[in-house]
């Protein structure tokens, strides 16, 4: 007798812990809300939905945030429950960010990047020649409202973003120019900080053979430089620019070009690493003011030359290096 009496008094007690611990959770409310979550490297999580108290219902999660470049919107966060079972309306998902400019489609990049006192230079690579570390970042570049702020001689920088329908879509961080398609600034300069160091067209060592900056082959560069007005008037005292160009494989074609040149006609010399020797002269082509087609039997360092010979219009135009494949 006394041995079912003590089972009968621990039955009683657990359930007497039950019941309170029942009452509890009525008196605080139901389960909290989740957390929304942010994709894509943006910043914001949902705050979770706040309990209800047994009298009034849970508060809905609150919105999540994106601010990341280019990262999508959190998630809202799931609305609390309240003591009677009813589960109160999820909090908003968050704003998501713009308009990509790089995608699945997108098969070409060409960029150009300056400002008025450095001068301009420009970039330009297939999808296959990117980096995986740049296609990264490219997909995460998006566009953001145009703030209507301009910033007069600020850096510009212009993606021009070919798809595999030959569609050229064009984007830029800069609202001077009134587009409806601005890329956002921040991310846009540290995409540029990461391309080769590519030469800005006003680069004043270009005047003299002595401090001639170096330029490389199959880079991607296509690099700045500038014909003044003063130079215009009299081509033919203006004096020439100069370029040191890096080779390290020998026996490899190699196709010098200077495009962009306007009305402008150029000269431009290959020469020896002193700059005393002309070993080739490049000639008018269909896709370039000026070519040079030229095969280097040893590597080493190489002199560029190129001289203003004639023609109006002064400002930008550019050089750029790259080997000459089978296909090409």
């Amino acid at each position: 007798m006394m041995k079912h009496l003590g089972w009968s008094l621990v039955l009683l007690t657990v359930a007497s812990a039950c019941s309170s611990e029942t009452s509890d959770v009525a008196a605080s409310g139901g389960n909290p809300g989740s957390a929304g979550r942010a994709e894509a490297g943006s910043a914001g999580r949902a705050e979770a939905g706040a309990a209800g108290d047994g009298h009034r219902p849970a508060e809905a999660g609150a919105a999540g945030d994106s601010t990341g470049p280019g990262g999508q919107a959190g998630e809202g966060g799931a609305g609390g429950s309240t003591d009677d079972g009813t589960v109160t309306d999820a909090g908003a998902g968050g704003q998501s960010g713009g308009e990509a400019i790089w995608d699945d489609s997108s098969t070409r990049l060409r960029l150009t990047s300056g400002d008025f006192f450095s001068g301009y230079f420009g970039y330009e690579r297939s999808r296959a020649q990117l980096s995986r570390a740049q296609l990264q970042e490219l997909a995460q570049l998006r566009t953001v409202p145009n703030s209507g702020e301009c910033l007069e001689d600020g850096t510009d920088i212009v993606f021009e973003i070919t798809d595999d329908a030959g569609h050229v879509a064009q984007f830029e961080n800069n609202s001077c120019n009134a587009s409806d398609r601005i890329v956002d600034p921040a991310a846009a300069e540290h995409f540029v900080q990461g391309l080769p160091p590519c030469l800005p067209s006003k680069d004043p060592r270009t005047a003299a053979l002595a401090s001639a900056p170096s330029v490389a082959i199959d880079d991607g560069c296509q690099n700045g430089l500038f014909t003044s007005t003063s130079s215009e008037a009299n081509p033919g005292d203006a004096a020439p620019m100069w370029l040191r160009l890096t080779v390290s494989d020998a026996n490899v074609p190699v196709l010098l070009e200077l495009t962009n040149c306007g009305q402008r006609t150029f000269k431009l010399d290959l020469m020896d690493e002193a700059g005393e020797t002309v070993l080739d002269t490049g000639a008018p082509a269909a896709t370039s003011c000026q070519a040079l087609n030229h095969t280097f039997s040893a590597t080493g360092s190489y002199v560029v030359r190129v001289t203003l010979t004639g023609g109006t219009g002064a400002g930008d135009f550019t050089f750029r290096a790259n080997t000459v494949h089978a296909a090409d």
